[in-house]
């Protein structure tokens, strides 16, 4: 049925030249229990793979929360409205969501760092992966060794974020609620990048879905990491005692 629906709007985006968008909810076959808040996917491209199903390729524009629901069957229609977060009401806000976000990036840093170093010789590729996460990370002055090797590198970056309108602040020149909004933007982007590129259990996921505070969804990331470092870090001890035994 899903496949059904994705059919449906890929032609119908043949006729208006568009990538057509859809909304993704979370749900249990087993009980008929559905969140009531998704993802709003655009759709780029569907690759077939014969009898096991189909590859489908798109980026995430938004959220949204169902209200009603119209049908079920063949795939479900309901009426929804958008989900977005809430913007720091003055620059206090802001600056206290900064340091937030500051504490958070350098943990996942560090759990980085020690995830590879403790197992990236059994796992093979990067454990937790934070080049998209870097895109969106809290100061354009600070460069990721692994992503922005060099100025020109993390300057080429600003311009992607520059390019998607989320941090024209970062040259100013504009007035300050619309400098607020646009670092409330990024900020938004750096969480939900974070969060794809941690291991979250489906109820975390949720959680982090439906908050409308950025702030909020950084302090639960930052518990979520601080767990994972309690545990990195005492492996790291054990191996430093070790290896000096």
């Amino acid at each position: 049925a899903e496949m059904e629906l994705v059919h449906s709007v890929m032609r119908n985006s043949g006729r208006t030249n568009m990538y057509p968008v859809i909304g993704i909810v979370a749900s249990d076959p087993e009980t008929g229990r559905v969140e009531n808040v998704g993802v709003l996917v655009r759709l780029r491209c569907v690759t077939h793979a014969g009898d096991t199903g189909a590859f489908i390729s798109g980026e995430a524009e938004g959220r949204f929360k169902l209200q009603r629901l119209h049908r079920v069957k063949p795939y479900m229609m309901a009426r929804a409205r958008e989900v977005k977060d809430v913007t720091p009401a003055d620059a206090d806000a802001d600056g206290a969501a900064g340091v937030v976000e500051e504490r958070v990036w350098q943990l996942a840093r560090e759990a980085r760092s020690l995830a590879n170093s403790l197992y990236g010789h059994l796992e093979g590729p990067e454990l937790l992966d934070l080049t998209h996460t870097s895109l969106w990370r809290p100061s354009a002055g600070v460069f990721e060794p692994s992503v922005l090797g060099n100025v020109a590198a993390a300057s080429a970056a600003d311009e992607l974020q520059a390019a998607s309108g989320e941090c024209e602040v970062v040259w100013g020149g504009h007035d300050s609620d619309y400098a607020l909004a646009c670092e409330a933007r990024r900020r938004q982007r750096f969480s939900f990048a974070l969060a794809r590129a941690l291991d979250l259990d489906e109820e975390m996921q949720q959680l982090v879905l439906r908050g409308t505070s950025t702030t909020q969804r950084l302090r639960w990331l930052e518990h979520h990491l601080e767990e994972g470092l309690g545990y990195l870090r005492a492996r790291q001890s054990l191996r430093t005692a070790l290896d000096s035994d």
